[in-house]
């Protein structure tokens, strides 16, 4: 059995626990679709304008519906990623590239749709709260892009790539391409 590179051991436990924030993260957004946790936007600039925009409604719905498609996938793939599965690392390749590119957008809408709006309507504290907000995102953004990115950046170095590829078979038999061994006497 081939070595699991130390990396690769690493990036499958964080992405296990990114995912399981994830499911967290999915169970409050449904509790709140359902109207189970009390929220008074009316006190809140930035929830207020969450709600009043339909179409930021949409885009959370959608973009959250391929969260839960893309958590299932993560979980699956960091489980494959402990046993050396090839695709494994292709998935988790796919969902690092996936994250950064739902990041930028996500960053982008919210400052748009959510941030741009209020800094041009508050004044004040209000307007001082939406800039920390604003800054914060953009830090947590260059966090989780530079981990996807060191993450595909680990996993297509060439001792990582080798470890994910299986044995190769010498015929369509499945016979293991290694050395016949001299068991007995040859003509």
């Amino acid at each position: 059995m081939k070595e699991r590179p130390t990396s690769v051991t690493v990036f499958a436990i964080i992405n296990l626990v990114l995912a399981g924030l994830g499911v967290i993260g999915l169970i409050f957004w449904l509790i709140g679709k359902l109207g189970l946790i009390p929220q008074s936007p009316q006190e809140n600039p930035i929830l207020e304008a969450m709600e009043n925009s339909a179409g930021y409604q949409l885009f959370t719905d959608i973009t959250t519906g391929f969260g839960l498609v893309v958590t299932i996938f993560l979980i699956a793939a960091s489980i494959g990623m402990f046993s050396l599965q090839p695709w494994a690392r292709k998935v988790t390749i796919g969902w690092g590239i996936y994250s950064t590119l739902i990041v930028l957008v996500a960053f982008v809408v919210n400052y748009l749709v959510l941030f741009g709006p209020l800094l041009a309507d508050l004044t004040g504290p209000e307007r001082i709260g939406i800039i920390f907000a604003v800054i914060f995102g953009a830090v947590i953004s260059v966090f989780f892009i530079g981990y996807y990115l060191l993450m595909i950046f680990m996993l297509t170095r060439p001792h990582v790539v080798e470890a994910f590829t299986p044995e190769h078979y010498d015929d369509e038999y499945g016979a293991w391409d290694k050395e016949p061994s001299s068991g007995g006497s040859e003509s």
